[in-house]
């Protein structure tokens, strides 16, 4: 490393500089990598994102199922078996949907609790997102999607 320190002073004022430079780093040499080792690293790197991606889905699927406890822990709680039992429509999934569970609560539903009821039906709607995308990544990670 060098560095050149200057200062000058004159009647119309002073002043300074500092240069430092240093040289270039060498440039690494690139081996050709063992096959053996290299394919090793590719099969560790695929595992672990495989591990991440079911983990992903495993949580998906557990954070939907306990959105729809709380749900219906709610409806159960606030309105008895009768509300449970009086839907009709529902998703694929044999379960309703968050249009349908709002069309079923009693008119004088407290706002309250309407407003509650619709937050985890939206909650519950993002979680089964969620999983459907989480299964995706996976299936696709997997190759079962072109």
């Amino acid at each position: 490393v060098d560095g050149i320190l200057s200062a000058t002073a004159s009647s119309a004022g002073a002043s300074q500089s500092l240069r430092i430079t240093w040289p270039r780093p060498p440039h690494k040499t690139f081996l050709d990598p063992d096959p053996d080792a290299a394919l090793a690293d590719q099969l560790h790197d695929i595992a672990v994102t495989l591990r991440g991606l079911r983990r992903a889905a495993a949580q998906a699927s557990s954070e939907r199922e306990r959105l729809e406890r709380s749900l219906d822990w709610l409806l159960l709680d606030s309105f008895g078996a009768a509300l449970t039992n009086e839907r009709t429509v529902t998703t694929s999934r044999g379960r309703p949907t968050a249009g349908d569970i709002q069309a079923g609560l009693p008119p004088d539903t407290v706002p309250g609790l309407a407003a509650q009821v619709a937050d985890l039906s939206a909650q519950l709607a993002f979680a089964e997102l969620d999983e459907v995308i989480a299964g995706a990544q996976l299936a696709s990670t997997c190759g079962a999607f072109p």
